[in-house]
């Protein structure tokens, strides 16, 4: 017995070290039933919550309607501010990148947002900026 605890110890520290999670990803459904969300700001640790349920149902649908992320493209090497969408209900976490190939990751497949600038204003209504492009995600002045 205390060979298997000794062992299942180990194991144990063993993926806690490696970032290996039980949770799966999330999935649309998780998303679509959330009704908070929080977004960080990766660069400036900044962190706006939605708590408007209607406003959290658009920026899921609008995630889970990107199109999956195109399995031969080639991205320049992006090491820039991201945005961690954490929606609540155990629903999960998306990264946004608004740089480089624009990916949104997090859910079972990778999304694309570089063909879909409708997607920067439904992010931008989320949080209260009005207009929103992607530019304005990657600091740029409107």
């Amino acid at each position: 017995m205390k060979r298997f605890f000794i062992a299942s110890t180990c194991l144990l520290s063993t993926l806690v070290a490696s970032g290996v999670s039980e949770a799966a990803p999330p999935t649309c459904a998780s998303l679509a039933s959330a009704t908070r969300v929080s977004i960080v700001h990766t660069g400036s640790a900044s962190r706006v919550t939605v708590r408007d349920a209607a406003r959290v149902r658009r920026l899921a649908s609008a995630i889970c309607s990107l199109p999956n992320f195109p399995s031969r493209i080639h991205c320049p090497r992006d090491t820039t501010l991201r945005y961690i969408a954490t929606f609540a209900g155990g629903a999960g976490a998306i990264t946004i990148d608004p740089f480089g190939c624009e990916a949104v990751t997090g859910l079972a497949r990778a999304r694309w947002a570089a063909r879909s600038p409708r997607f920067w204003t439904v992010l931008g209504d989320a949080i209260g900026i009005s207009k929103a492009t992607v530019q304005t995600f990657q600091g740029h002045a409107r």
